[in-house]
Protein backbone atom coordinates (compact mmCIF):
# COMPACT_ATOMS: atom_id res chain seq x y z
CA UNK A 1 0.00 0.00 0.00
CA UNK A 2 2.78 2.42 0.93
CA UNK A 3 4.64 1.57 -2.29
CA UNK A 4 1.55 2.36 -4.35
CA UNK A 5 1.14 5.68 -2.59
CA UNK A 6 4.79 6.55 -3.23
CA UNK A 7 4.43 5.59 -6.89
CA UNK A 8 1.29 7.68 -7.24
CA UNK A 9 2.98 10.59 -5.51
CA UNK A 10 5.98 10.35 -7.85
CA UNK A 11 3.75 10.14 -10.92
CA UNK A 12 1.65 13.05 -9.70
CA UNK A 13 4.76 15.13 -9.08
CA UNK A 14 6.07 14.46 -12.58
CA UNK A 15 2.70 15.24 -14.15
CA UNK A 16 2.29 18.40 -12.09
CA UNK A 17 5.76 19.54 -13.12
CA UNK A 18 4.94 18.98 -16.77
CA UNK A 19 1.61 20.75 -16.40
CA UNK A 20 3.18 23.66 -14.56
CA UNK A 21 5.70 24.12 -17.36
CA UNK A 22 3.17 23.79 -20.15
CA UNK A 23 -0.15 25.14 -18.86
CA UNK A 24 0.66 28.71 -19.82
CA UNK A 25 0.94 27.72 -23.46
CA UNK A 26 -1.75 25.03 -23.47
CA UNK A 27 -4.59 27.29 -24.50
CA UNK A 28 -2.51 28.93 -27.22
CA UNK A 29 -0.69 25.96 -28.74
CA UNK A 30 -2.79 22.88 -27.99
CA UNK A 31 -6.27 21.78 -29.02
CA UNK A 32 -8.87 22.67 -26.37
CA UNK A 33 -12.43 21.37 -26.23
CA UNK A 34 -15.27 21.02 -23.73
CA UNK A 35 -14.19 18.70 -20.89
CA UNK A 36 -16.91 16.10 -21.46
CA UNK A 37 -15.87 15.73 -25.11
CA UNK A 38 -12.21 15.21 -24.23
CA UNK A 39 -12.96 12.67 -21.47
CA UNK A 40 -15.31 10.72 -23.74
CA UNK A 41 -12.63 10.57 -26.43
CA UNK A 42 -9.95 9.37 -24.00
CA UNK A 43 -12.10 6.77 -22.27
CA UNK A 44 -14.17 5.45 -25.17
CA UNK A 45 -11.76 6.04 -28.03
CA UNK A 46 -8.52 4.96 -26.37
CA UNK A 47 -9.63 3.01 -23.29
CA UNK A 48 -7.70 5.39 -21.04
CA UNK A 49 -8.65 5.93 -17.41
CA UNK A 50 -7.57 8.61 -14.92
CA UNK A 51 -4.25 7.77 -13.23
CA UNK A 52 -3.16 11.01 -11.53
CA UNK A 53 -4.40 14.54 -10.99
CA UNK A 54 -3.36 17.77 -9.36
CA UNK A 55 -3.98 21.51 -9.32
CA UNK A 56 -1.58 23.95 -10.94
CA UNK A 57 -0.60 27.23 -9.34
CA UNK A 58 -2.82 28.94 -11.90
CA UNK A 59 -5.89 27.03 -10.75
CA UNK A 60 -6.05 24.56 -13.64
CA UNK A 61 -6.70 20.85 -13.14
CA UNK A 62 -3.97 18.61 -14.59
CA UNK A 63 -4.83 14.96 -15.22
CA UNK A 64 -2.98 11.98 -16.60
CA UNK A 65 -4.96 9.23 -18.33
CA UNK A 66 -3.53 5.88 -19.42
CA UNK A 67 -4.51 2.44 -20.68
CA UNK A 68 -2.85 -0.72 -19.37
CA UNK A 69 -4.14 -2.64 -22.40
CA UNK A 70 -2.85 -0.42 -25.21
CA UNK A 71 -0.12 1.44 -23.31
CA UNK A 72 -1.37 4.83 -24.52
CA UNK A 73 -1.34 7.84 -22.21
CA UNK A 74 -2.53 11.45 -22.31
CA UNK A 75 -1.94 14.51 -20.16
CA UNK A 76 -4.68 17.13 -20.18
CA UNK A 77 -5.26 20.40 -18.38
CA UNK A 78 -8.71 21.77 -17.65
CA UNK A 79 -8.55 25.55 -17.47
CA UNK A 80 -10.68 27.58 -15.04
CA UNK A 81 -12.81 28.52 -18.07
CA UNK A 82 -13.88 24.87 -18.35
CA UNK A 83 -12.00 24.08 -21.56
CA UNK A 84 -9.78 21.00 -21.48
CA UNK A 85 -6.53 21.10 -23.45
CA UNK A 86 -4.43 18.16 -24.58
CA UNK A 87 -0.83 18.80 -23.50
CA UNK A 88 0.73 15.61 -24.77
CA UNK A 89 0.06 11.95 -25.50
CA UNK A 90 2.13 8.89 -26.19
CA UNK A 91 2.60 5.17 -25.91
CA UNK A 92 4.41 2.55 -23.82
CA UNK A 93 2.82 3.63 -20.52
CA UNK A 94 4.21 1.66 -17.58
CA UNK A 95 2.89 2.16 -14.06
CA UNK A 96 5.60 2.23 -11.43
CA UNK A 97 5.18 0.51 -8.08
CA UNK A 98 7.85 2.58 -6.38
CA UNK A 99 10.23 5.39 -7.30
CA UNK A 100 13.51 4.17 -8.81
CA UNK A 101 16.34 3.64 -6.34
CA UNK A 102 18.03 6.89 -5.49
CA UNK A 103 15.05 8.94 -6.69
CA UNK A 104 14.15 11.62 -4.11
CA UNK A 105 10.78 10.98 -2.47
Amino acid sequence: MLGQRAALAAMLFICALIAFCLVATAALAQPCFPRDDVLARLTKGYGEAPRAMGLTKGGALMEMFASDDSGTWSIVVTLPSGLTCLLDAGSHFQPIAAPPEGYPT
